[in-house]
């Protein structure tokens, strides 16, 4: 959500600059995410001064180059040379002195630079409006007051209206503060300083009553307010206008829908605008029929489904309501008779509407939130206040306000000693009532230990104590809550099992391997991985979000093509998520752990080459998983598909790199880690004897037969079984490989005889011999 700085000013004029402004509104719980300063004047005019011609001379060999010599406040005047026709002695002109950086109307900007032209030297320039950016004339130079002093900084001299973009990460609950009032009453709040109300029109009886209203369901709009006016003149809409619009990344359209966004930013009501004149009967708000279609603005014809809200004349459909206009009934540079719309609609059926069409305006992101019932007629004066003046607009008829039942304030009862519990602060009922009365909120009852709250209705999102806490918390300041010097604790028992805290081991583990977490949205498109019968969200936000995902591979190959669209090739990513599918009972979820990784493993230097991350590499790190946990490899590798993403695949996500991924199902792996029982072995106290032996086999043996054997003749007494190195080449005949192996062995009684190692080390060979045709090397 965007605001200017200038704008809520008008509203309540306090004394912070932009920064401050941002670092209050975060304290209060509207996150500023980026301060953007606007320049009214591209460039700011910097390095820009005040200059006076005090000598000027026609240029040999040219008609229109004049020598000068310009005085800007320095010992030395500076030669210029300029081929403006109005140049001449003792004018005060604008100088963009060398080094200084000019930002022309149109066009690149360029520096200014110390030249030579036509054989004379000119250091700067004397410019013209358009050169600058203030104005579009550029049949000469920019002439200043004849009192402005040579040296003078043209920003000193010339009142910039600059303003300041606030950006605010707006949490869903804070609908109230969509609007440049909303986030005033947070200001008001926490400086005390008084909101200034922008100026309304006046709307006395006439005793016309104009467009009848008829609504069909109050439950989905409450509230409905119109006006017609009359002898609007549609045009191009004024400059303060369009800059309030723009300063907040709006574009002007004309006066009248210009009007009508300005209110909606202003104070958080949204406002429709209908060309009377097309408006057949009476106006009905009623629920659409099931196949009935509408004209939307952006021309699309839309096809409804009986659970939009809409706005119809006797004849046809006017608008969605709450979301959208309808192109046949919409403010064209024709019309003269306006019907202004300020209503309050139920925030479910905008939401359903404005999902169901793909559709997302700035009036349904706030009807979706909740706006303000009460502002409806405000709003509506506003209006009629802007038009009268930029439109020249009468109005023609009294204002026509539906609210049979008007929405109750919200009544909570508040204990200031629970309040101080919960908060950890020592405030009394008279500083919690000043914070609430500032908040906008009445105090019904008061006594020193309790409050009795009401809440206004645009505050949707306090309806319990413990939001009226938070209210409290966040104006106090949740950095004055003191921190005690002693803090009391209960230790919880843990269980023998806790998934939690093996999920936080392993990716402790993963970390220290140089992985980093990713986080993925589980919400994705269709596409030829998905399974045939997915998960399908009834009201996607979009179609990129149509299905929760059935499998891993799209959000973290997504963050890998992401990383390396922006040159950061080597990425070791894992990712905790569920996948979702369809059962003959319902829906199911498993949980997983993703791993994925491409390029290099390690970081390079000159004494350390790249590793690729390849199969093995991942194969390594699952390997270190399973030792972690205490399960066997066999057991771990029936938990997951360890695999090289296929080419179409990493094609679909522009990757032009290997990647290889693992998909471990946690739910499986959770149970093989649920029933280990980890036990302590005795430190060795008698000595490890070490074996070593070379064998010579065929190539189709393969290392599991050989360490089979091994465990079966050494028995008990064997410690570890390793094997250090292979070798295949020209030295053994065709068919052969080598291997060296070393036994290490233990007897946990006594010390082990040179006589029964012999003897085992024998009955060993002896079995690879026979077994699988070993030739012992002696």
């Amino acid at each position: 959500m965007i605001f200017s700085y200038n704008w809520l000013k008008t509203l309540i004029d306090v004394d912070l600059d932009a920064d401050q402004l941002s670092e209050l509104l975060t304290d209060t719980g509207l996150e500023v995410e980026k301060v953007h300063k606007i320049e009214s004047v591209k460039g700011g005019l910097k390095g820009l001064v005040v200059g006076e011609v005090v000598t000027c001379e026609k240029a040999e060999n040219s008609d229109k180059l004049n020598l000068t010599t310009v005085n800007v406040g320095g010992e030395e005047h500076l030669p210029i040379v300029c081929g403006a026709p109005n140049v001449a002695a003792g004018l005060k002109v604008v100088i963009a002195p060398v080094g200084a950086t000019v930002y022309p109307l149109t066009g690149e900007p360029f520096k200014i630079k110390k030249a030579k032209i036509r054989g004379n030297v000119s250091e700067g320039m004397i410019c013209a409006e358009d050169e600058i950016g203030l104005g579009s004339d550029h049949d000469g130079i920019m002439v200043l007051d004849k009192n402005a002093t040579p040296g003078t900084l043209l920003t000193d001299l010339i009142d910039l209206k600059d303003d300041y973009q606030i950006e605010i990460g707006l949490t869903p609950n804070r609908g109230d503060a969509a609007s440049h009032l909303g986030t005033a009453r947070d200001i008001q709040a926490m400086t005390q300083a008084q909101i200034q109300m922008p100026a309304l029109a006046e709307c006395p009886p006439l005793n016309k009553p104009g467009i009848s209203v008829s609504i069909t369901d109050p439950e989905l709009c409450p509230r409905y307010t119109g006006i017609l006016l009359t002898n609007v003149s549609v045009k191009e809409s004024p400059d303060w206008l369009k800059e309030r619009l723009t300063s907040i990344d709006l574009k002007p359209i004309n006066n009248v829908v210009d009007t009508t966004n300005f209110v909606l930013h202003e104070l958080g009501q949204p406002i429709h605008a209908f060309d009377a004149d097309k408006i057949e009967g009476e106006i009905i708000v009623r629920k659409s029929t099931n196949g009935e279609t509408i004209t939307t603005l952006d021309e699309e014809e839309r096809k409804l489904s009986g659970n939009e809200l809409l706005i119809t004349d006797s004849a046809k459909p006017l608008a969605l309501a709450g979301v959208f206009g309808g192109h046949e009934s919409g403010v064209t540079e024709s019309t003269t008779n306006v019907f202004i719309e300020s209503a309050y609609f139920d925030p479910a059926v905008v939401r359903k509407s404005a999902k169901t069409h793909g559709l997302n305006t700035d009036a349904s992101f706030r009807y979706e939130r909740g706006c303000d019932p009460n502002i409806t007629e405000v709003a509506l004066k506003r209006v009629v206040y802007i038009l009268r003046e930029v439109a020249g607009a009468e109005i023609a008829s009294d204002i026509s306000d539906f609210y049979p039942t008007p929405i109750q304030n919200a009544t909570i009862d508040l204990n200031i000693d629970w309040l101080n519990r919960f908060c950890g602060t020592k405030l009394t009922a008279a500083e919690v009532e000043d914070i609430l009365v500032r908040l906008d909120m009445t105090i019904l009852q008061s006594s020193s230990t309790d409050l009795q709250v009401s809440v206004p209705p645009y505050r949707s999102d306090v309806l319990r104590n413990i939001d009226l806490a938070e209210e409290v918390l966040r104006i106090y300041g949740y950095n004055n809550v003191e921190i005690p010097t002693r803090l009391s604790m209960t230790p919880a028992i843990q269980p023998d099992f806790n998934p939690l805290h093996v999920r936080n081991q392993v990716a402790d583990l993963l970390v220290s391997k140089g992985f980093h977490e990713t986080m993925s949205n589980s919400q994705t498109k269709k596409n030829e991985e998905t399974t045939n019968n997915p998960v399908e969200l009834l009201n996607p936000l979009s179609v990129e979000q149509a299905i929760m995902r059935t499998n891993m591979n799209d959000g973290i190959l997504g963050s890998i093509a992401y990383n390396i669209n922006r040159k950061n090739k080597d990425v070791l990513f894992f990712e905790f998520g569920k996948t979702y599918f369809k059962t003959e009972s319902g829906f199911s979820e498993q949980n997983n752990l993703a791993l994925a990784v491409s390029g290099l493993s390690n970081s390079t230097n000159w004494n350390t080459p790249g590793v690729e991350a390849d199969y093995f590499f991942l194969k390594g790190i699952l390997e270190s998983l399973a030792y972690r946990l205490g399960v066997t490899e066999k057991k771990l590798f029936k938990c997951l598909r360890l695999e090289a993403v296929n080419k179409a695949t990493l094609k679909s996500f522009g990757i032009k790199q290997p990647v290889y991924m693992a998909v471990i199902n946690w739910d499986n792996l959770l149970n093989q880690v649920k029933n280990v029982r980890f036990s302590l072995d005795d430190v060795p106290v008698f000595p490890v004897v070490t074996r070593d032996l070379s064998l010579v086999l065929d190539q189709t043996v393969q290392f599991k037969e050989v360490e089979r054997l091994v465990k079966e003749v050494i028995g008990n007494y064997l410690k570890t079984f390793d094997i250090f190195d292979v070798y295949e080449g020209d030295k053994l005949e065709d068919g052969k490989k080598s291997y060296a192996i070393s036994v290490k062995l233990y007897d946990s009684v006594q010390t082990m005889t040179d006589k029964k190692i012999d003897k085992l080390m024998e009955k060993l060979m002896t079995r690879l011999e026979s077994q699988v045709n070993a030739v012992i090397r002696k």
